[in-house]
């Protein structure tokens, strides 16, 4: 399935072209009997509570939309040129995995999914051909434990 990540605040292109707004982000499987759920990710809607019309809402929200609303940050510290944003994995982490499942990262970077599947509570792989970079995803995957205990 395609998903599409809407930048809301998009960086401007210094060429003849548009600004690029949209990130398109591919979820491939081998089998048809992979694991979703969506209820982790539903979004909560007041109807759903008020009108009892089963056809017409799910009790635990409405389904998700397969784009993603969401501000291009960069409050990461790091040398990497491609960071999105923790929203990203918050959504699919959960709504692909399980507490304890593992998480495959083969594109790793800075290492934003692995640092947010720990988060999650669940395992996860990374991997990445340049090693300045498994570094920093290293040490920031090793915060998650101290995260909190400063606040």
């Amino acid at each position: 399935q395609r998903h599409y990540w809407l930048k809301t605040n998009a960086q401007p292109d210094n060429t003849h072209r548009l600004k690029n707004a949209i990130e398109n982000i591919f979820h491939f499987v081998k089998t048809p009997d992979y694991y979703t759920n969506k209820n982790a990710i539903r979004i909560e809607s007041e109807y759903a509570k008020t009108d009892k019309r089963a056809w017409k809402y799910h009790e635990d929200g409405a389904d998700p939309t397969n784009v993603i609303c969401v501000k291009k940050t960069q409050t990461q510290k790091t040398i990497h040129p491609a960071l999105y944003p923790e929203a990203l994995p918050e959504r699919f982490v959960p709504y692909l995995t399980d507490e304890g499942m593992t998480v495959l990262d083969c594109f790793m970077g800075s290492g934003t999914t692995l640092y947010v599947a720990k988060r999650m509570n669940r395992k996860s792989i990374g991997i990445d051909p340049n090693e300045n970079y498994c570094e920093i995803a290293k040490n920031r995957v090793e915060t998650v434990q101290l995260e909190g205990v400063f606040d």
